[in-house]
């Protein structure tokens, strides 16, 4: 079946922005005398928003943990990084957007962040005039693993489902765009998923590079 239009989800996609989540994470905590390390971050809150991971600190640390001191802790850690030179693209990037660019294939953002971050890291890269639409977790009324918020950014761009990739990097992602009935590429970062989870992705390539090539192939017509 052809396909007509990508979807990058945007922390560890598109931008190499997840190590700098989990050190805001680990040091926000630390801050207020509690102890989150990184493993612990990455297998229960890395990948869905920041309202599943603040109930995760909550069943970790108890009702007492201070969840508003600590939500404003960890985002000025990661805004002050990020504002700093700290948003970084993902290597192959820009290749990939110049093949799809170069055969008129539409694109969107479809992240677990607000939309306004997305589109704040888009321009700060000057990405934002290569993507057709941005949806945010303020956008639907279901995270991932959801299929909401794919199914909203192919409306967008107004492609049927079974016509898109998806690009993801963790595991609630996946499964987001298996239940949409697209076709889910996993491009690691910081997590693996399951072998359950991970066996859900159509393909694996372990760069955008390599995501380009394989796109390549495809939109020239030849067997992926």
């Amino acid at each position: 079946m052809p396909f007509r239009a990508v979807l990058f989800d945007m922390d560890g996609v598109l931008f190499d922005t997840q190590r700098v989540y989990a050190e805001a994470w680990v040091a926000a905590a630390r801050a207020l005398g509690y102890a989150l390390d990184e493993e612990t971050y990455t297998a229960h809150i890395l990948g869905h928003d920041g309202d599943h991971g603040e109930a995760v600190m909550q069943r970790l640390f108890g009702e007492t943990f201070p969840i508003e001191e600590f939500r404003r802790r960890r985002r000025a850690y990661a805004q002050d990084v990020l504002a700093n030179g700290g948003v970084r693209l993902k290597p192959g990037v820009l290749e990939l957007l110049d093949l799809l660019d170069a055969h008129g294939v539409p694109r969107a953002v479809a992240t677990s962040n607000a939309r306004w971050v997305a589109e704040q890291f888009l321009a700060q890269t000057g990405l934002a005039p290569r993507f057709q639409a941005v949806v945010g977790r303020e956008d639907v009324q279901h995270a991932k693993p959801h299929p909401e918020i794919f199914l909203k950014a192919a409306a967008a761009l107004g492609v049927e489902p079974a016509h898109v990739v998806v690009l993801e990097d963790s595991g609630a992602g996946l499964q987001a765009a298996a239940r949409a009935g697209m076709t889910p590429v996993f491009v690691p970062d910081m997590m693996q998923p399951p072998d359950e989870v991970r066996a859900l992705a159509a393909h694996e390539f372990a760069s955008l590079h390599e995501v380009a090539s394989w796109l390549a192939m495809h939109l020239a017509g030849q067997k992926c």
